[in-house]
């Protein structure tokens, strides 16, 4: 996507995916501060989930956004439907918002009042709100909820939070009520791994 506004949009379809899938938008191209993306107020109740691979992975699956780049802003957003992964696939950086979420301090990321309710499982690097977010102090998410299901399907599963699963962001004002589930490694119920630089 390379437009300035996706406004009250919805999608009720489900989908397979390999590679950069959302309920509203696969990928959107990085954009400046002076000319951000907003994505506002844009429902999704379609389930996404992996098509037939010859490596049997997928990558980079949300509810509104597969993958967002610098500059864009996520607003009054929410999700409900379910990003299902079958035993013996893999799949990595799945968010009930977005999956793949990069923010830079020229460009900063902001995630505002969006709400998850859809279950997400997978593999690697899966959150209630984002499966990977990072940017520092640029990307923020506020006043977020999730209540749906986080799961890992695999033993070693890792990076799983209630509303991150791995990254650098700051989080305000957020919350998670939903089952975090993960036998692997670096699981939370706000947050599976963070790096240094980030504010709960």
């Amino acid at each position: 996507l390379t437009p300035s506004a996706v406004s009250y949009c919805n999608n009720s379809g489900s989908m397979m995916v390999v590679q950069f899938g959302g309920g509203i938008a696969g990928r959107a191209a990085a954009h400046t501060q002076a000319q951000r993306l907003v994505i506002d107020s844009c429902y999704n109740t379609g389930d996404l989930t992996p098509a037939q691979s010859s490596n049997m992975k997928a990558f980079y699956l949300g509810g509104i956004i597969g993958d967002m780049r610098a500059g864009t802003t996520l607003s009054r957003c929410r999700n409900t439907g379910n990003i299902v992964t079958d035993e013996g696939y893999k799949t990595y950086y799945s968010g009930g918002i977005g999956g793949d979420l990069m923010a830079s301090s020229s460009a900063p990321d902001t995630i505002i009042d969006c709400h998850n309710t859809g279950n997400v499982n997978g593999y690697n690097s899966l959150g209630g709100i984002a499966g990977s977010f990072d940017g520092d102090t640029a990307a923020v998410i506020i006043a977020c909820s999730n209540t749906g299901n986080i799961t890992g399907i695999n033993p070693s599963t890792g990076n799983i939070g209630g509303l991150v699963g791995i990254g650098g962001c700051c989080i305000y004002d957020s919350w998670n009520a939903g089952n975090v589930t993960a036998s692997g490694y670096q699981v939370g119920g706000l947050a599976g791994y963070f790096s240094s630089k980030h504010d709960i």
